[in-house]
């Protein structure tokens, strides 16, 4: 097979799972092309690398390889770079499938909404700092994963049936996306409804999710514990 004897230009991009895509390349100087599935959390890549050889013959060969992420690039959607021209620099096939801000939060929402504890610690950042609202049952800094999940998480799933946020909007700040949206269960103890109009701001810096803070409709969430 022939390679390195070309430009390399990453042809498409297709969002698989958290931290997976598929990936499909093609280059500019020399009949070659490859697709790949790429764990970016595992660092694992594999694929098929497809060609015409240095005796006119076309070959198709299995590859693989690990990854290392030693940087990334990120671009706001409406400023994202098109294919490149010569001359213009282009962001490498990495940088490109590296996710956004806006793509991991609402990477977040997708295992909140399908109950998917795992998925929605995923990106937490080790340290992360998660703020509840004052005057909220779970106010509060929590700091790292566990202290989440015993100070808010496991609280709100044994206080409340059916509990569910609902996203009504989201907005891309950059580096710190905005949530709108509200809260809805069934408090276990009373059996009353709810429904509490919310905010979240989340603030994400190189790939992990460093800090939370909620805005709520407190009162509307007692409401429903008396």
């Amino acid at each position: 097979m022939q390679r390195g004897q070309g430009e390399a230009d990453l042809t498409s991009s297709h969002p698989f799972d958290t931290g997976q895509y598929v990936l499909t390349f093609g280059a500019f100087l020399i009949p070659v092309a490859a697709v790949f599935f790429s764990d970016f959390e595992s660092g694992r890549s594999t694929g098929k690398f497809a060609g015409i050889t240095g005796a006119g013959e076309f070959a198709d060969e299995p590859a693989s390889a690990w990854m290392h992420v030693d940087s990334q690039t990120v671009h706001p959607p409406a400023a994202t770079p098109h294919r490149r021209r010569r001359g213009i620099h282009q962001p490498s096939v990495r940088d490109k499938a590296m996710r956004t801000a806006y793509q991991i939060v609402s990477d977040h929402y997708a295992a909140s909404a399908r109950h998917d504890l795992d998925g929605i610690l995923a990106d937490l950042a080790a340290d992360a700092q998660w703020v509840e609202m004052e005057t909220s049952a779970y106010a509060g800094t929590h700091v790292g994963r566990e202290q989440i999940v015993a100070k808010v998480f496991a609280p709100i799933g044994a206080d409340w049936e059916g509990f569910a946020f609902t996203l009504e909007r989201l907005i891309d700040g950059g580096g710190t996306v905005v949530a709108l949206g509200y809260y809805s269960g069934t408090f276990k103890a009373t059996g009353k409804p709810m429904r509490a109009r919310v905010a979240h701001v989340w603030e994400v810096e190189e790939g992990r999710i460093r800090r939370f803070e909620q805005f709520a409709d407190t009162l509307a969430l007692e409401r429903a514990t008396r």
